[in-house]
């Protein structure tokens, strides 16, 4: 569907599609206005099955339509913006981002391919001109790879969206470089929030580097305690949202919507964070990939960010393993440069004196990919299967 006078093969203008509707259809949904609100529910998007069976989440159509306008004005996308897509549809990030924002900008949407090609996505961005595009971090370490050997053009590249998981600064700093623009931005929501912190466009390096952005508009977001009390500015705990862009439920599911929505509205991310005084928040981890070594609390992303460090070392994965005497050890799942070789020792002596001795894996086991969702995220409950079945790591 185009907005557009002119007619293309294989498209419709969205003028011929309005006046398609008979006289009787438009009667029967003007006939229906009265009975819908914007606080109904219009759209039941999955959850990305990252940590386990996906649920259904519904959203209203004032979640939808306010929070992809409010993402449109804080990035500054417009109709001169091509958008190289790379997401899929069906995933929040592109549901909000791509389908209904350009609704919005009036941008033009750049689909490379059925499903994410990093050569083709290159290409077409290449080709496109494409001014913005989108991605999860394991999708951007992959048009890193490819664009080392392709060396494709990106001038007209303009600004980056990340979401879907925590990235590490390295990573981010890696992206600047290599593809050569500076608005590399982060998005931080749940398929139950859409977006909820999302970086400023032209903000400082340091802030878009190191925090998941700034407090959207008519949100609220608090950090609490082990008994839902809040905590301090700057001090770490689980983060609860609640505003208009938060999920109506999930569907057909009361006990589970009972365990994330409280009475009073508030939803529970699930997510270790901090939320600073300036309105930025960043991100600690899954309280579900927590490790707990011989009482010591561990959250992967630290080791997963310190080890993105090394140049050699372009992806990490952090799990528990489990353990007779600690109860847990760490295992990092390593994600190697094109032609670097690395050795188990070399990556324990490069975390000695650097990170706390109960941090540096226990075992350490290279590999080519991760197990992922359709929509690109990584699923450490599957790696972590992976390895016990193929004895990489103990089993309880």
């Amino acid at each position: 569907m185009i907005l557009v006078r002119l007619i293309y093969s294989g498209t419709h203008r969205f003028a011929d599609v309005e006046a398609s509707a008979t006289k009787a259809e438009v009667d029967a949904i003007a006939a229906e206005q009265a009975e819908i609100s914007c606080n109904d529910g219009c759209n039941i998007l999955f959850t990305s099955g990252s940590t386990g069976k996906s649920k259904a989440t519904l959203l209203s159509h004032r979640s939808i339509v306010n929070n992809s306008k409010e993402n449109a004005c804080r990035a500054k996308i417009n109709t001169e913006n091509k958008i190289c897509l790379n997401i899929p549809f069906f995933h929040a990030f592109g549901f909000i981002m791509a389908n209904i924002l350009i609704l919005h900008t009036g941008s033009t949407l750049v689909i490379e391919e059925r499903s994410f090609d990093p050569i083709k996505s290159l290409k077409a961005i290449a080709q496109e001109k494409c001014a913005v595009t989108y991605g999860t971090p394991t999708m951007w370490v992959n048009l890193l790879k490819t664009q080392r050997w392709l060396q494709l053009p990106m001038d007209s590249l303009q600004a980056g969206f990340m979401a879907g998981a925590p990235a590490s600064s390295e990573l981010i700093k890696r992206i600047r470089n290599l593809l050569g623009f500076n608005d590399l931005m982060s998005l931080y929501g749940l398929t139950e929030t859409s977006a909820v912190f999302q970086s400023i466009r032209g903000e400082d390096k340091y802030l878009s580097e190191t925090t998941v952005g700034y407090l959207g508009d008519h949100v609220e977001a608090m950090v609490v305690d082990l008994h839902g009390l809040p905590v301090a500015f700057g001090k770490p705990g689980e983060l609860w949202v609640r505003g208009y862009s938060n999920m109506l439920n999930y569907w057909n599911d009361e006990e589970n919507t009972r365990k994330t929505l409280t009475q009073d509205g508030w939803l529970k991310t699930g997510d270790q964070f901090i939320l600073h005084e300036n309105g930025y928040g960043v991100i600690i981890g899954r309280l579900k990939d927590m490790l707990i070594r011989g009482g010591e609390n561990i959250f992967p992303k630290e080791i997963e960010d310190f080890l993105m460090t090394h140049p050699k070392i372009i992806e990490a994965q952090v799990i528990g393993a489990y353990d007779e005497v600690y109860g847990e050890e760490v295992c990092a799942c390593i994600q190697l440069s094109d032609n670097a070789k690395m050795t188990q020792n070399e990556v324990i002596d490069y975390c000695k004196g650097k990170i706390a001795h109960f941090k540096i894996p226990r075992y350490v086991h290279f590999v080519d990919d991760y197990p992922k969702t359709t929509s690109g995220k990584i699923q450490k409950f599957r790696l972590k299967e992976q390895l016990e079945n193929s004895g990489v790591i103990p089993t309880r």
